[in-house]
């Protein structure tokens, strides 16, 4: 497995030139911050992490997809390395090249913080370290589902593009099918456990999670439950959508 992992930093690192996406994310915070210095700002990392959920789409959608198009596949399960371990290789890759991605972003915003926000109440910088802890936590359980739709779709088709291309409408169509899953849900009640509905009520975790009574509440009233089942729930699609896709790897033609 060391080894695997090691192959794919090493082709992160030099063919997909991840490291850009280091530099952007470390970069952009500074820049909105200057750009607009406030605690809000700050509590979004300066848009730190919208760069590292763009560098996550394209880079699950490359390395799953290259592999097969270029032929790379076949050396690897000659060495008598199992898929599985192939697939657990490639989602720890884009998962821990995610993880550094936002630590940049959470450098660059340290760096603007002190040097464009000036005059922030204690209570302000209280609230703006909860929130950027809900942002990021909202942020890593959201994309780990939009991740594995685009695992479904990069171990379908031969074009990474296809799956590019699912990423970013997963990005701006989610309001709209969100939308849609509302109207269904007041068919059938049952239908509010869907997909679409719980990420909308994992998203607002972001915004209200520092606030976890008024969080707790409104996801009562929308969901009958506790925020821990939603999270849960939401987690077990993840795993099956995470398994459906790897059945797929293991199934498809070299």
């Amino acid at each position: 497995m060391f080894t695997l992992l090691r192959q794919e930093f090493m082709k992160a690192w030099k063919q997909n030139r991840v490291y850009y996406w280091f530099i952007l994310a470390l970069i952009v915070p500074i820049v909105f911050i200057w750009h607009a210095p406030g605690a809000a700002e700050v509590a979004v990392l300066g848009g730190g992490v919208t760069v590292a959920n763009l560098e996550l789409i394209v880079v699950t959608a490359i390395i799953f997809t290259q592999e097969f198009r270029f032929g790379t596949i076949r050396p690897l399960l000659s060495r008598r390395f199992s898929r599985g371990m192939v697939f657990s290789s490639k989602v720890l890759t884009f998962a821990i090249l995610y993880l550094v991605t936002i630590l940049a972003a959470f450098i660059g915003t340290m760096i603007a913080w002190p040097i464009f926000v000036h005059d922030v109440p204690s209570e302000t910088i209280k609230l703006v370290w909860q929130t950027m802890g809900t942002n990021v936590v909202t942020s890593v359980v959201e994309y780990a589902f939009f991740t594995s739709l685009i695992l479904l779709v990069a171990n379908i088709v031969k074009s990474s593009g296809a799956a590019i291309g699912l990423g970013m409408v997963m990005i701006v169509g989610t309001s709209i099918l969100s939308g849609i899953a509302t109207t269904l849900v007041q068919m059938w009640e049952p239908l509010k456990w869907n997909p679409f509905t719980l990420d909308n009520v994992v998203n607002a975790y972001g915004s209200y999670g520092a606030n976890g009574t008024y969080y707790k509440t409104v996801v009562q009233q929308v969901m009958g439950t506790d925020p821990w089942v939603v999270f849960l729930v939401f987690g077990l699609y993840i795993i099956v959508l995470y398994l459906i896709a790897f059945l797929i790897f293991k199934r498809r033609s070299v």
